[in-house]
């Protein structure tokens, strides 16, 4: 921008969540953000954004649902998230898409409550290192972890939009989207149905371990082999154990680190790197959604 290293990002978005077999509810988001990138020093970057984000939440069956989760039931309707945000990122990797040496750190916040009906405190930790192998600049290993809490002000809890959750593409592999997290478990008295329904929590940790190496393909084609080891955890809520009309529900909140190993493929496209990977979770409970097969393409998982 004007000759100097300053950036400005806008972005526009909408998407829609809506899957009876993980949540009781659906839900619509519309959002616009600015975010400004400006460098302190060489490998030192400083960002700063606004975001509004427009949300509705809406319970699937309202009749049966009031029965069977409260909390959730009193989260319907149309919230607005008004919020600022600012990241201090260190990197020194050699490649920002797919580096072989090199590490990065990362500290951002976000505030919501600037105006709008929505108050939490999100702070979130990132760290990656990378090291070439044997001499060999193809066989790379490459460490994540990132580290997050959230914490509603003002009297106001976090909603379950916002709470957090792993799997799928939140970086634990072997899991399905917002697989992992607290959940409630509804028991009917009767035992004439049992119901689990994902409510996220408000502390999380991922790991990533990866290694890279070259196939039987030119080298020029640019795909690349890996196999993974992932873990993690998300625990923390402060709803309670209820009791309600004729049924009862509970939400299961574990610290257990959940894991997985893996492998998969990925191609450096014009459009940028697509892969695909199987995992087969090593450790986790019952209540976890789990997922085998998944698709990245340019930072998209299916």
């Amino acid at each position: 921008l004007y000759g100097r290293d300053i950036a400005l990002i806008s972005s526009t978005g909408y998407y829609n969540v809506y899957n009876p077999n993980l949540n009781t509810y659906k839900s619509r988001s519309y959002y616009q953000s600015f975010r400004g990138i400006y460098s302190i020093s060489e490998y030192l970057k400083h960002s700063v954004g606004y975001s509004i984000k427009y949300d509705t939440l809406n319970i699937l069956d309202p009749d049966e649902f009031l029965l069977t989760n409260p909390i959730v039931f009193e989260q319907e309707g149309n919230f607005t998230t008004s919020s600022i945000y600012h990241a201090l990122t260190y990197d020194k990797r050699d490649n920002r898409g797919m580096p072989s040496s090199g590490y990065l750190l990362q500290f951002s916040q976000s505030f919501a409550g600037i105006g709008g009906n929505v108050n939490y405190l999100s702070n979130e930790l990132l760290a990656e290192q990378y090291f070439t192998t044997f001499g060999v600049d193809s066989l790379v290993l490459g460490i994540k972890l990132k580290g997050q809490i959230i914490r509603g002000w003002g009297g106001k809890d976090v909603n379950i939009k916002d709470r957090l959750s792993l799997g799928g593409g939140n970086g634990l592999r072997g899991f399905d989207f917002n697989g992992v997290g607290p959940k409630f478990l509804y028991f009917s008295i009767n035992d004439v149905e049992d119901r689990t329904s994902n409510y996220g929590g408000l502390n999380s940790f991922v790991g990533n371990i990866e290694y890279r190496f070259p196939n039987f393909l030119p080298e020029e084609f640019g795909f690349t082999t890996f196999i993974f080891y992932d873990f993690g955890t998300v625990f923390g809520t402060e709803a309670l154990k209820r009791q309600d009309f004729e049924g009862f529900f509970v939400i299961e909140d574990s610290k257990k680190i959940r894991s997985s190993i893996g492998a998969g493929i990925s191609w450096r496209s014009p459009i940028g790197i697509i892969g695909i990977s199987y995992a087969h979770p090593l450790t986790y409970i019952e209540s976890d959604e789990r997922k085998r097969f998944f698709l990245n393409i340019g930072g998209f998982t299916l």
